[in-house]
């Protein structure tokens, strides 16, 4: 798996040189205070995993070094305000920006250049879209796109809602680095959605493509069952199926308990030793067809196990796949999600986004988790970090202000306010 090994910054808001070694355990916290940089470390790695580097013509920065476990390394350097010098393993690459401006301007007649091109980034973003013109601009940069680097997600302080483009499309539209535009009167329209809505639609889907992914093994087992049942000649012992039959139950409960509509058996078929082979045959089967829902159980079981251990008041989580998710009061009432408390929300938000949108092996940057969050909390957050890191297999950067976070957690911090040279 390739990680980050170090970050070495020089003369970041042309003023502090940072050395930052990412911990052997996953799980790195920066802290400091306000105006150190944090959130801005934490977008420099997630650009450079998007190959987004006019993101650095736009930031104030002498020179960025990055390490990775496979000895490779990864320079770049500031030049002239606006151009950028990028080294891959002693390989040198310049990138002329004042150019690239130039062919934005031929491609889009409306683009009046920046006076300053050291603001190029704002001034993009105010007239067509940052996201847009970045899409645009990469295209002109392939010959850079060839090192390796590990994926990368960051989970903003902004979680709550989440920016989604508006698609609509109208005459004398022109097509420009695969988005169609217009001489627009201001930056295209931005549409936003509450994420805990989305996030109940998204663990709707997981649970309903497992469910159906469990229907299609059963449908292959079921079929060549009177073939494997003649052709096999391996029996089970009386022990060892009620033992296995004892672990099926409890994972039929776990998968009841979450809406997944699997057959409950109470008790197992009764042993014969006539009947051991059949019975071998068929306790595979079974244990094969629940292998579907494995990885989905563990998660949902650490999803439910953490929030369940905040104590949301008078209310508790329900998951199932005709909702994916949902609360119930004391009372037995439904509440709409956007009925919880921006602590509850940000909490469940956190949560979701880690345990089902990080993909494995993927460095996840978290910027300020104590938002909204209660002290108590906050304490509890790094521990459930190790055991989501443990069970995902993800790596985690968290930037925070609060010593409730760090909590017992020292030997993970860097503090950039005590780091600076």
């Amino acid at each position: 798996m390739l990680k980050l090994e170090r970050l070495v910054i020089k003369k970041l808001f042309g003023t502090f040189d940072y050395t930052i070694d990412f911990k052997p355990d996953d799980l790195t916290v920066l802290i400091s205070p306000n105006g150190y940089g944090k959130t801005t470390i934490l977008r420099i790695l997630y650009e450079l995993a998007q190959r987004n580097f006019f993101y650095f013509v736009g930031l104030n920065f002498q020179k960025i070094e990055i390490y990775l476990t496979n000895e490779q390394s990864i320079v770049i350097e500031k030049q002239n305000g606006t151009n950028l010098c990028i080294t891959v393993d002693g390989k040198r690459y310049s990138a002329n920006f004042e150019n690239i401006l130039k062919q934005i301007h031929n491609d889009i007649p409306f683009f009046q250049k920046p006076g300053n091109t050291q603001n190029i980034a704002a001034k993009l973003n105010n007239i067509l879209g940052f996201e847009y013109i970045i899409k645009y601009v990469n295209l002109q940069i392939d010959t850079i796109r060839e090192f390796q680097f590990p994926n990368i997600d960051l989970i903003r302080e902004q979680r709550l809602l989440r920016k989604i483009e508006n698609k609509k499309d109208s005459n004398g539209r022109r097509k420009i680095g695969g988005t169609y535009w217009k001489q627009p009167q201001s930056k295209p329209k931005l549409i936003f959605e509450e994420t805990l809505d989305k996030y109940a639609n998204v663990l709707k889907k997981i649970i309903v493509k497992a469910d159906s992914e469990y229907a299609e093994k059963s449908r292959e087992l079921d079929s060549s069952y009177p073939r494997r049942l003649l052709e096999s000649k391996n029996e089970i012992s009386e022990h060892d199926f009620k033992t296995r039959f004892d672990k099926i139950k409890e994972t039929q409960r776990l998968l009841q308990k979450y809406g997944l509509s699997v057959m409950y058996e109470e008790n197992p078929p009764d042993f014969d030793p006539v009947n051991a082979k059949a019975l071998y045959v068929y306790i595979n089967d079974v244990e094969e067809k629940l292998r579907v829902f494995e990885s989905l159980l563990k998660t949902l079981n650490l999803f439910s196990e953490i929030l369940n251990s905040r104590e949301f008041p008078h209310k508790n989580i329900t998951i199932s796949k005709e909702y994916g998710l949902k609360f119930v009061t004391d009372n037995s009432d439904w509440l709409e999600l956007s009925d919880l408390s921006s602590g509850e929300q940000h909490e469940i938000v956190l949560l979701f986004d880690l345990l089902f949108q990080a993909d494995k092996h993927r460095l996840v940057l978290i910027d300020e988790p104590e938002i909204s969050l209660h002290i108590v909390w906050q304490k509890a957050f790094l521990a459930d970090m190790l055991k989501i890191i443990e069970l995902r297999k993800i790596s985690v950067m968290v930037a925070t202000h609060s010593p409730q976070i760090v909590n017992d957690f020292w030997e993970n911090v860097i503090d950039l306010g005590g780091d600076v040279t």
